[in-house]
């Protein structure tokens, strides 16, 4: 692997762990909230520390799509200008939902999200994880995430189920990008 690869990844699998909990899947009172979206229709989340700006941007309700994109600052702000020089290095696509026939029951659907906020949020830290854990329970609940790679390349899927039954499902891909430096 190359050596400054080898140093970035650990950084980055601790920063997308902690800005995934602070983006849609929190669940805390003071959560800034959604900023405001590039696209019409979508809703944003960003994340900041130190190098890193993590963005989330997704569409839809009952079936959505959505991408993660985590930017690094190649000229941190450190120089006499304050340059920034933001370039995406690592991204996630993601798009499913509820299944067809819960399509138009709100009350299900919310109770399907909440739930699947707790799961996203109970990520393992330390170790790449793209969405939630492998499995997670909760009364009647139940969240698995299946997939094959790591945190340069990856593809899987995940569900959740009711008493035994799938009602929701994302599939997801992602990995590093490579940005041409001038």
């Amino acid at each position: 692997m190359i050596k400054p690869l080898q140093d970035f990844l650990p950084q980055l699998t601790a920063f997308f762990h902690d800005a995934a909990i602070a983006g849609w899947a929190s669940t805390e009172a003071d959560d800034d909230g959604p900023s405001s979206p590039r696209r019409p229709g979508h809703t944003r989340h960003v994340y900041r520390r130190d190098n890193f700006l993590y963005e989330d941007e997704f569409a839809g309700f009952f079936r959505s799509r959505g991408e993660e994109i985590v930017y690094w600052n190649f000229a941190p702000g450190n120089n006499a200008q304050g340059a920034t020089d933001w370039r995406p290095v690592w991204d996630q696509q993601y798009r499913g939902g509820v299944m067809e026939e819960k399509i138009g029951d709100t009350g299900f659907a919310g109770a399907v999200f909440g739930f699947l906020k707790q799961a996203l949020a109970d990520k393992p830290r330390g170790q790449f994880q793209p969405r939630g854990p492998n499995k997670f329970e909760l009364g009647d609940w139940k969240y698995s995430a299946d997939w094959d790679g790591d945190i340069k390349s990856f593809r899987g899927e995940e569900t959740v189920y009711r008493n035994g039954l799938p009602v929701f499902f994302h599939w997801f891909q992602g990995g590093l990008l490579w940005p041409k430096r001038d």
